[in-house]
C-alpha cells in the first residue's frame, strides 16, 4: 500500500468512527432526561381562598347585574370541603353555605371547579397562576361572570389584626327606581383594632358627578369562612336621594390576609 492509499483509508475510518459515534454505535442507551413532572396538579389548589366575581346574570326573565364573593375550601385531591357566599342579585342580597364541590386541574394551570349550594351547583373554569391565586369565569348557560381567587391566611384574622390605615376601590352599578347608574368608589378608612372604624374620606363618581364623603363606622369582629362586615355612616349628600345624615352604608367582606380584604 502507498502513503496515498493508507491516507485515504485513515480519512474514510475516522469518518466512520464520527458516524457510529454520533448514531449511537456500541449499543448504549443515550436516552434524554425524563420529562418534567406537571407544573400543576390537584394539589396545586389546597387550602381556604378568597374569591370575587361580578358580571350578568338572567334573573326574573331578564338580564341583569350580578356580584359574589366568597370562601372555599379545597382539600388537594379534587373536592371542596365547605365555604361560604354572599351574593346580591335581582331578588336581593343573600348568604349561601357550600355544602360541597369538585375540581380538576391540568398540568398547564387550567382547570374547572364546581362548588355545591342549597340553591343547586355552580360550575366554572379556571387558571392557577400560582398555588396561591388564580382566574375564575363561571360556566353556566344564564351568567357571564368573571373574578379571581387568593389563598387566605387564616391565622392573622382577628379584630385586632384590623388596625390602621386602609385604601379600598370598587365599582359596580347604583338603582334608583329603574334608573341603573355606574359607580366608581375609591378611599381610606381608619380602624382601631377593636372593630371600629374611626374615620376616613372616599370620592365617589355616580353617573358621571362627582362627590367627596368622610365617614365613620363600625366593623364587625370576623366569623366562620373569615367573613366580615362593616357598616360606614356617611355624611354628605346623595344626588339622587335625600342626605346622607348618618345614613348606613354596608359592606360585605373576605379577608385574605391581614392587610388585604376583598369587598
Amino acid at each position: 500500500m502507498n502513503a496515498r492509499t493508507g491516507s485515504t483509508v485513515s480519512r474514510v475510518s475516522m469518518v466512520l468512527a464520527l458516524f457510529a459515534a454520533a448514531c449511537g454505535g456500541g449499543g448504549g442507551n443515550n436516552g434524554g432526561p425524563p420529562p418534567p413532572p406537571p407544573k400543576f396538579t390537584n394539589a396545586s389548589l389546597s387550602g381556604q381562598y378568597a374569591f370575587s366575581m361580578s358580571g350578568t346574570e338572567l334573573c326574573a326573565g331578564q338580564g341583569s347585574l350580578f356580584a359574589r364573593i366568597g370562601t372555599f375550601t379545597a382539600d388537594g385531591h379534587g373536592n371542596i370541603t365547605n365555604g361560604l357566599e354572599d351574593v346580591n342579585v335581582c331578588t336581593g342580597v343573600g348568604i349561601l353555605q357550600f355544602t360541597g364541590g369538585r375540581y380538576s386541574i391540568d398540568a398547564d394551570g387550567r382547570g374547572s371547579l364546581s362548588l355545591t349550594n342549597s340553591s343547586g351547583t355552580t360550575n366554572y373554569s379556571i387558571s392557577l397562576v400560582s398555588s396561591a391565586q388564580g382566574a375564575v369565569a363561571q360556566t353556566d348557560a344564564t351568567v357571564t361572570a368573571s373574578g379571581s381567587f387568593q389563598r387566605q391566611n387564616p391565622g392573622t384574622f382577628s379584630n385586632a389584626a384590623i388596625a390602621g390605615g386602609y385604601v379600598f376601590d370598587f365599582k359596580g352599578v347604583e338603582v334608583v327606581g329603574t334608573t341603573v347608574d355606574p359607580v366608581s368608589i375609591i378611599g381610606r378608612l381608619d380602624a382601631d383594632g377593636a372593630g371600629g372604624i374611626v374615620n376616613g374620606l372616599y370620592d365617589s363618581n355616580i353617573a358621571g358627578n362627582g362627590h367627596e364623603r368622610r365617614r365613620h363606622g363600625v366593623w364587625t369582629r370576623y366569623g366562620e369562612y373569615r367573613r366580615a362586615e362593616f357598616r360606614l355612616l356617611c355624611r354628605g349628600r346623595h344626588p339622587h336621594q335625600v342626605p346622607w345624615d348618618g345614613f348606613p352604608f354596608g359592606i360585605g367582606g373576605r379577608g385574605v390576609r391581614a392587610t388585604e380584604h376583598r369587598v
